[in-house]
């Protein structure tokens, strides 16, 4: 039997586990029959599948070891803890003593339905009407050999459209090289005539240093670095951008012809703010260390404190940029969009005079 003072906890936010000791001590399994769920402790589960797990406990409770019972476990299977208190409560839940993971079902019951078992009795109604259709009408299972006449004119227009498609591809190319062309010419055009201002430059993406929040971009002779805390998604090398520099630094950049992730943000608070080093915890009690990697990171860490926010952008577990959402510190760059649409409007103009003359 489960120790009268351990307790399974199935949600995060029930209890608090920050300063809790793992204990082997609260081994154990057991079956609720009041509620009909069943836990185990990880310990009793090593080196064994959920399948392997749900089947035995499907047997031993009289249940049949069939597709539908098992995916009416997998749909309610939790990762949990057993835990003990101390009886300490905070805000935020119970403050746990000692704890240890736990797996956790219930037993297959006819008014719960999960998402899997759903999805499940949909795809055995789908066979069922096929096969009934099929039943219904079994000429449709095999082609007639009247049929075969047709097959054959059938047959010839395709191999018509295939022809065609295959023209109009090699039209469309023909297109792609001219409007590449046009490009290449329109982008000579505003570098010799400065219709750009003296602080925007073209650049193109060649490297991206994720270590170290670096984007590498190739501007005429030039390799600039550009801050990942200035970009608003993730580029791909090759992918085309203006970057903004005043004195010799980078203020800005926007990438206007991409195929980058968009970057997703995490709402953090900062929970220390030691020595330039700022730790934050995701409201999934996640946390992050965050170090700077430029002027312009340690430039915002310096305006941050403990109890502030910011916006974390991870991608596969890296941290690639953080902004600060204190008052003052996003910034917009208003301006900068604006002689981008300035630029784009002469763009146009030029490629459509550089099509005229070819």
């Amino acid at each position: 039997m489960v120790k009268k003072s351990s307790i399974l906890f199935n949600d995060h936010e029930d209890i608090l586990l920050d300063k809790a000791s793992l204990s082997l001590g609260l081994s154990d399994s057991n079956f609720n029959e009041d509620t009909g769920e069943f836990f185990v402790t990880i310990d009793r589960a090593l080196f064994k599948s959920p399948l392997e797990i749900i089947t035995t406990v499907l047997e031993a409770h009289g249940f049949l070891q069939n597709l539908e019972n098992i995916l009416a476990c997998l749909d309610q299977l939790k990762f949990g803890v057993v835990a003990t208190s101390g009886g300490k409560v905070s805000k935020e839940g119970l403050v746990a003593k000692n704890y240890l993971p736990a797996i956790s079902f219930k037993m297959p019951q006819k008014s719960i339905t999960g998402y899997s078992l759903k999805k499940f009795y949909q795809e055995v109604e789908a066979y069922e009407l096929a096969i009934k259709e099929l039943q219904d009408n079994p000429e449709k299972k095999t082609p007639s050999k009247s049929n075969k006449k047709d097959l054959v004119e059938t047959n010839k227009e395709l191999e018509a459209e295939v022809k065609t498609l295959k023209q109009e591809i090699d039209s469309l190319n023909n297109l792609l090289q001219k409007a590449v062309k046009s490009e290449a010419y329109a982008n000579q055009a505003l570098a010799s005539q400065n219709i750009l201002p003296t602080q925007m430059r073209l650049g193109v993406v060649r490297d991206i240093d994720v270590g170290n929040r670096v984007v590498i971009v190739k501007s005429s002779r030039t390799t600039v670095n550009l801050p990942l805390t200035l970009c608003e998604l993730l580029p791909n090398v090759g992918d085309k951008c203006l970057i903004q520099i005043d004195s010799g630094v980078v203020t800005g950049c926007y990438f206007y012809e991409t195929t980058g992730e968009r970057l997703k943000p995490i709402l953090c608070e900062i929970i220390m703010h030691q020595n330039q080093i700022v730790k934050v915890r995701d409201t999934s009690r996640r946390t992050w260390l965050v170090s700077p990697q430029n002027d312009i990171e340690r430039d915002s860490l310096s305006r941050l404190k403990k109890k502030d926010f910011v916006l974390l952008y991870v991608v596969d577990g890296q941290i690639l940029r953080f902004q600060n959402i204190v008052p003052g510190t996003i910034p917009y760059f208003d301006l900068f969009k604006d002689l981008f649409s300035r630029y784009e409007s002469e763009s146009e103009k030029l490629e459509e005079n550089a099509v005229g003359r070819t």
